[in-house]
């Protein structure tokens, strides 16, 4: 199961580029967004009013300042975090209502490792393996499978995954 999520890519949607490496993060805040049809500036700008706000340092965007930021558009949010590496049953409750979840992950550069987020937009059984759908922020290219609507293995994602998940949804007491 997919759900039908807008793409946006930190690097194909950000202008800036002292920006645009840094912006993971805000491309899948601005996903989330449009996902609520909430309107929203554009990454760059986002990025910019976090630093001013110090939502944004030098270990990236803090997860607080996520979910006060989609408080303010009128979503429920919450951030979880020292979720075991292989329980998936929080995020896979909410994709199957039909909401996706933001994740922390880690990924190596030039042998380092550094934080990164995703949007996990779908779960299902492929070919036998059980695994997530995701929106990959850092792609150069918005076709399928390559950018938006990547699967990756559960056993996979258990590996990188930071046990920490932004969880929204609409507040229905705000509607």
């Amino acid at each position: 199961m997919k759900i039908s999520v807008p793409y946006f890519s930190q690097y194909l949607d950000v202008a800036d580029l002292n920006i645009a490496p840094r912006a993971c993060g805000f491309a899948v805040l601005k996903m989330l967004l449009h996902f609520y049809q909430k309107d929203s500036p554009d990454i760059a700008a986002l990025f910019k009013k976090a630093v001013a706000e110090g939502g944004y340092n030098q270990n990236g965007l803090a997860h607080d300042y996520s979910v006060a930021l989609l408080k303010s558009y009128g979503l429920k949010a919450s951030r979880v975090e020292g979720l075991p590496q292989n329980d998936f049953s929080l995020i896979s409750a909410d994709l199957e209502n039909g909401r996706p979840v933001i994740v922390s992950v880690e990924k190596k550069v030039l042998e380092q490792k550094r934080f990164h987020q995703v949007l996990l937009v779908g779960q299902e059984e492929r070919a036998g393996v059980w695994g997530f759908w995701y929106h990959e922020p850092e792609s150069l290219s918005k076709e399928e499978g390559v950018g938006p609507y990547r699967f990756v293995s559960q056993e996979t994602f258990s590996l990188f995954w930071r046990g920490m998940a932004i969880l929204a949804e609409e507040d229905s007491l705000k509607q």
